[in-house]
């Protein structure tokens, strides 16, 4: 099975979205999960991040609260911008089969 290794403050989190953490992420979002984005000329609201990050951690970490979420956030926010989750996501979004993965990348 294909994850995204997370790192936050020495803790290491596997984000992956399956159908089911898809179709909860898009009842959050309100959209398809790659409207985010919009035409690719938009930075994601904080809330979206938060969803993407919430629905791609309940695979792995079950029973995860949003409570848990918002300090993992609050961690990460510690060493880096929130713009420098764009590539996390993109990434979640990779593994998870929502966008293609780079035609270069060797397996």
């Amino acid at each position: 099975m294909m994850y995204y290794e997370f790192e936050v403050a020495g803790e290491v989190y596997k984000l992956r979205l399956n159908t089911r953490n898809i179709v909860s992420l898009e009842k959050m979002l309100g959209c398809n999960p790659l409207m985010i984005f919009g035409a690719g000329d938009k930075v994601p609201e904080v809330t979206d991040m938060l969803a993407v990050l919430k629905c791609s951690l309940e695979q792995y970490q079950h029973g995860i609260t949003m409570d848990k979420v918002y300090d993992i956030w609050d961690k990460y926010c510690e060493d880096h911008v929130i713009t420098d989750f764009i590539p996390v996501i993109i990434e979640i979004y990779r593994v998870s089969g929502i966008i293609a993965k780079d035609t270069d990348e060797k397996n």
